[in-house]
């Protein structure tokens, strides 16, 4: 099945697999049930639909997290020759503005999302026209309150009038935001240019460790740390089989082939190799084998025209005897 275009058309569809519960009776949905409910599964969704709020005043919890203290955001500020308090008077608005600019204020008061204020700062508000409705950020960094003491720092004002945000709104931020970023740094994984491996302060821990005779509690921490990037280390079976024989009950003793095993980690753990983020597209399992050895392919059918495809996962097996045997005689 090296072609997919083996296959027709209608042999490629799309199939559910529902994983049941130990119970014997539920069964656990795998998708987002906001997004894709199936049948089964429509009542549950309309349940969470109604649970979650489209805006701050239909929220119906009576502590919200932007009124919680021990989430609110502090904006440490030192004041310099660069970064004095502003406070301006307002240029003015055109007509239209203004009667919008008025509208916005005074639902933003009914929510409770900011307050009349005599502050030092005032940053003249003003619209800005959109070329595009593709992207709409404005009303994620309200899920945030601001410590009392600093709201005073986020005041703007209108024509004869002035206010501070008690949430984080947009444009003000403790951190940089980026978007479409190339490089991120997610849950330990760098991830850059469709590829990720595994970020350098895991390596660094392997270093700790002695180059000899480890005890048996410094192996298991050892191997734990390797089995957590093995995918991005070739061959690494190889090297850990050497050291994992030192964890049997009558373990053999420390010797040069366990030494080379762990330099050797160490030194390909420097450098781990990144992998490739597989995209969407029809899969493909073949598989081979021979007398002695198998082997599984995984392969992705390219988008498009084009009928090549990308190895994703390979791996080899070395048939036991028992299975060599069975397989002669069948």
């Amino acid at each position: 099945m090296l072609n997919p275009e083996v296959l027709p058309d209608e042999a490629w569809h799309t199939h559910y697999e529902y994983f049941q519960a130990a119970d014997g009776q539920s069964k656990l949905h795998g998708r987002d049930l906001l997004i894709d409910a199936p049948a089964p599964y429509a009542d549950i969704a309309n349940k969470l639909k109604q649970c979650c709020a489209d805006s701050h005043a239909d929220f119906k919890h009576p502590h919200p997290l932007w009124k919680n203290p021990e989430f609110f955001i502090q904006l440490p500020f030192k004041l310099n020759e660069d970064a004095n308090p502003i406070k301006a008077s307002h240029p003015g608005m055109t007509p239209d503005d203004l009667v919008l600019a008025r509208e916005e204020c005074n639902q933003l008061l009914a929510l409770g999302l900011i307050e009349p204020t005599k502050s030092n700062w005032a940053c003249p508000a003003f619209y800005v026209n959109k070329r595009t409705e593709q992207i709409r950020g404005k009303r994620g960094f309200w899920q945030l309150g601001i410590d009392p003491k600093d709201r005073y720092k986020t005041a703007f004002c209108l024509p004869n009038a002035q206010y501070q945000w008690t949430v984080m709104p947009f444009g003000l931020k403790t951190r940089k935001s980026f978007i479409g970023q190339p490089n991120i740094d997610f849950l330990e994984m760098k991830f850059i240019n469709g590829r990720y491996q595994p970020g350098l302060h895991i390596t660094q821990e392997l270093l700790k460790f002695p180059e000899e005779n480890l005890t048996t509690k410094e192996i298991q921490q050892f191997l734990g740390i390797v089995n957590y990037i093995k995918d991005f280390i070739p061959e690494c079976s190889r090297y850990t089989s050497q050291l994992s024989k030192l964890l049997r009950k009558e373990p053999p003793p420390w010797g040069q082939a366990q030494t080379m095993a762990l330099q050797k980690l160490k030194q390909v753990c420097l450098q781990p190799l990144p992998l490739k983020i597989p995209g969407t597209g029809h899969r493909i399992l073949q598989t081979d084998a021979s007398n002695e050895f198998w082997v599984p392919y995984l392969l992705k059918k390219k988008t498009g025209r084009n009928t090549s495809v990308d190895m994703l996962v390979v791996n080899s097996k070395t048939m036991r005897n028992t299975t060599m045997q069975s397989t002669r005689r069948f």
